[in-house]
C-alpha cells in the first residue's frame, strides 16, 4: 500500500498510475516466504539431535558417519518442505522463461528489445516477464521509462519490479532465511562462519556458471531488471560473504558496532519513504554540472544526509516500524 501511494505522487490519476514497485516486490516476497515458514516450520526442526529415531533401522541409527552427516547438514535436511517449495518456484520460473514463446518472441529471450540484435526482437522487451505484466496490468499501469529506452530505444513499457521476477527474488530471500537459520542452529563461531562462507562460494559459483563466466550474456545473464535466477545466486554469494565479514568484525572481534548504518536500519521504512518524497528538494538535491563526479558527490551527500536524519531520530528514540 505504501509503495502504491508513493507511485501516485506525480500521477494522481488512478487510471494510469503504476501498480508495481520496490515496496510491492518486498510485500510479495516477504509475504510468500513468511507464509511458507509459518505453515511449514516446527520448533523441533531447529533442534540438532543425533539421538536414535524409532522409525530408523538399528544399523542406520548406530552409524556414526550418518549421525555426523545429519548434524553437519541439519540446517538443510531438517527443512525439506521449505526447500522443495522454493526450488519448485525457481524451477517454474526457468521453465516458463526458457520454454514458453509468445506472440513473435522466442522462448528464452531475456534482452531489452528495441534495437537489440538489429531490431530483430523489437517488441520483446523483458521477454516473457514483460509480456506477463502487460497482460495482467496493461501498459498504462507499468513503468514507462525503462533503462533500455536510452540505450536500445525500446518503445514499450517494462516494469523492473515485474511480477514474474518475484519468483527468483523469493529464492534469494529464502537464502537469507538460510543465513538466519545458521545463526539459530549453530552457536559456535567457526561453525557459523564455515557455513556462511561455504554458501557464499557455492552460490557465487552457480551464479557465474549460469552466465558462462560472462558479464551480460551466457545461458542466463545477470539482469537486475528481469531479476534472473543467476542474479539471485550471484547477489546471494556477495551477501553471504558480506554477512560473514560483518559477523567477524562486529560479533567475533568486536572491532565495530555497525555505526552509522544501524541508524537508518532502525528506521528503514521511514527513511526509504522520506528519501523518495524529498529527493528533488534542497538540501537533498540541487542543480550540479552534468558529470559523473558531480552526480556521485550528490548521491554520497544524499546518503550522508539521511544518515544524519536517522541519527537524530535514533537519539530522540523515534521509530516507525510496521
Amino acid at each position: 500500500l505504501i509503495g502504491f501511494i508513493l507511485n501516485t505522487r506525480f500521477k494522481v490519476d488512478l487510471a494510469i498510475v503504476r501498480i508495481l514497485g520496490v515496496l510491492q516486490r518486498f510485500a510479495i516476497v516477504y509475504g510468500v516466504i513468511a507464509t511458507i515458514e509459518v505453515l511449514c516450520s516446527r520448533p523441533e526442526q531447529y533442534i540438532m539431535s543425533t539421538k536414535d529415531q524409532p522409525s530408523m533401522s538399528t544399523v542406520a541409527v548406530k552409524s556414526r558417519a550418518l549421525q555426523r552427516i545429519r548434524t553437519l547438514f541439519c540446517d538443510i535436511t531438517n527443512f525439506p518442505v521449505q526447500w522443495l517449495i522454493n526450488i519448485a518456484l525457481a524451477a517454474i520460473w526457468v521453465l516458463v522463461v526458457y520454454l514458453v514463446p509468445y506472440e513473435n518472441c522466442p522462448a528464452g529471450y531475456l534482452g531489452p528489445g528495441g534495437l537489440d540484435e538489429n531490431g530483430k526482437y523489437e517488441n520483446c522487451t523483458g521477454g516473457i516477464t514483460g509480456y506477463i505484466d502487460r497482460v495482467i496490468f496493461t501498459d498504462k499501469h507499468l513503468y514507462q521509462y525503462p533503462t533500455c529506452q536510452a540505450v536500445y530505444g525500446c518503445n514499450i513499457s517494462f516494469d523492473p519490479e515485474n511480477l514474474f521476477g518475484a519468483m527468483p527474488t523469493i529464492f534469494l530471500a529464502y537464502l537469507g532465511v538460510q543465513a538466519g537459520r545458521i545463526l539459530v542452529m549453530y552457536q559456535n563461531h567457526a561453525d557459523r562462519l564455515a557455513r556462511l562462507f561455504t554458501w557464499s562460494i557455492l552460490t557465487t559459483m552457480i551464479g557465474v556458471g549460469l552466465t558462462a563466466g560472462t558479464l551480460d550474456s551466457g545461458p542466463m545473464p545477470l539482469n537486475k531488471n528481469i531479476w534472473t535466477l543467476s542474479f539471485s545466486f550471484f547477489t546471494a554469494g556477495l551477501a553471504f560473504a558480506g554477512f560473514a565479514l560483518m559477523y567477524i568484525f562486529i560479533d567475533l572481534l568486536k572491532w565495530w558496532n555497525a555505526t552509522p548504518f544501524q541508524y537508518p536500519g532502525a528506521n528503514s521504512i521511514l527513511i526509504y519513504v522520506t528519501h523518495l518524497v524529498f529527493a528533488s528538494f534542497f538540501p537533498v538535491q540541487w542543480l550540479v554540472v552534468n558529470t559523473h563526479a558531480a552526480h556521485l558527490a550528490m548521491a554520497l551527500w544524499g546518503c550522508i544526509f539521511w544518515i544524519i536524519i536517522s541519527y537524530i531520530l535514533f537519539k530522540k528514540r523515534m521509530f516507525l516500524v510496521l
